[in-house]
């Protein structure tokens, strides 16, 4: 499993400098993972960053995302948006009961 890790990992930073090199904004849910792959110096928007690791679900993380493509100062600079929702594991932590379907404001379901 960490193998698989490392492998996903420097595909993500090869991204991430290929975005770079080409001018994008790197936006991420800076969870658990991406921590250890970037530093806190990097030109990243870190999204989430109050979220404990059972706590990063997709709802909350696009909402903050689409606050900062409201709000940002240079809309017309590309964006990278990645993302890794936790929520998906069984001890994943939310309020919904379970077996309930939950629409959020962004349109997921």
């Amino acid at each position: 499993m960490r193998s698989r890790l490392v492998v996903g990992l420097k595909k993500v930073k090869s991204l991430e400098k290929m975005a770079r090199t080409n001018g994008y904004q790197t936006v991420v849910s800076y969870d658990t993972v991406l921590r250890e792959l970037f530093s806190p110096a990097d030109d990243l928007v870190k999204l989430d960053t109050d979220k404990l690791w059972n706590g990063y679900e997709a709802c909350s993380t696009v909402q903050q995302t689409e606050h900062y493509l409201e709000t940002r100062a240079d809309p017309t600079r590309p964006v990278l948006f990645y993302a890794q929702p936790m929520n998906v594991h069984q001890f994943a932590r939310n309020d919904v009961p379970s077996g309930a379907v939950v629409k959020c404001a962004c349109g997921l379901e």
